[in-house]
């Protein structure tokens, strides 16, 4: 308000900061177009053409929700393969996922425990109960040209490697990188980043949609970060269609 009807400003309604006040929780409602807010009403009251002047500047003083955010976009066509050590970054498509984790394993400037505990405990809130996954590794194969390939060890099954799984468990590995390994690589705040993530459900069984989608829901609310979500499948938006955070 403060930014619209100014101190040591004064008309025919007096001091506007004082007059100001008096809009202080009263709902304002405005359209978004290409370029710009155009003000629509104020708790649909008419107000003087001085005053009508003044707030309709309300909308544009208002913070931008999206306003300096940064964009990640995860594609519906995504795969995790054998990489060699290359630099730190990750596309949509996958690429770089395999890399980021193997830094994160093992080199000192990086803390392994946002994969060893914050991306295996993600796995596993995931898939439990159909799997519980122990460790996480990175190893170098051989026969791949010295690549890195990841690792998932489950009781009684030893280590598989990503290329031997499906794409259900990459796409959630995949997700879990864009929200514990990012953020810190980068060095910004999780609640800066906007997640746009296509199709999660492809080769993913409903209870695992759910799980996952109920994961996003959970993060999003403790990290005050925004996601969008495409989806042609009917369980995230029977998930969603109730939920008073999601539009």
């Amino acid at each position: 308000i403060n930014k619209v009807f100014q101190a040591g400003s004064s008309g025919s309604i007096g001091n506007h900061q004082e007059y100001g006040q008096r809009f202080l929780g009263k709902r304002i409602s405005w359209k978004q177009t290409v370029s710009n807010r155009q003000f629509l009403s104020i708790d649909c009251e008419k107000y003087p053409e001085e005053v009508q002047q003044l707030i309709d500047k309300l909308p544009e003083a208002k913070p931008k929700p999206l306003y300096g955010k940064v964009f990640k976009r995860l594609y519906a066509e995504r795969n995790i393969v054998p990489e060699a050590e290359l630099a730190l970054s990750v596309e949509g498509d996958g690429r770089g996922v395999t890399n980021i984790i193997q830094h994160y394993l093992h080199n000192d400037d990086k803390p392994f425990k946002l994969v060893t505990r914050d991306l295996l405990n993600g796995l596993n809130k995931v898939f439990r109960p159909d799997s519980d996954f122990s460790e996480i590794n990175a190893k170098k194969i051989q026969r791949e040209k010295g690549k890195w390939e990841i690792f998932l060890s489950e009781a009684n099954k030893g280590a598989i490697a990503q290329s031997h799984s499906g794409s259900g468990l990459k796409t959630v590995i995949c997700v879990l990188v864009f929200l514990h390994l990012l953020p810190h690589l980068e060095n910004r705040p999780v609640k800066n980043y906007v997640f746009a993530f296509e199709e999660l459900e492809n080769n993913m069984h409903p209870a695992l949609q759910r799980r996952l989608l109920t994961y996003l829901m959970e993060f999003a609310l403790k990290n005050d970060c925004i996601f969008f979500l495409t989806s042609h499948s009917n369980v995230a938006i029977d998930q969603f269609s109730t939920d008073e955070n999601a539009q």
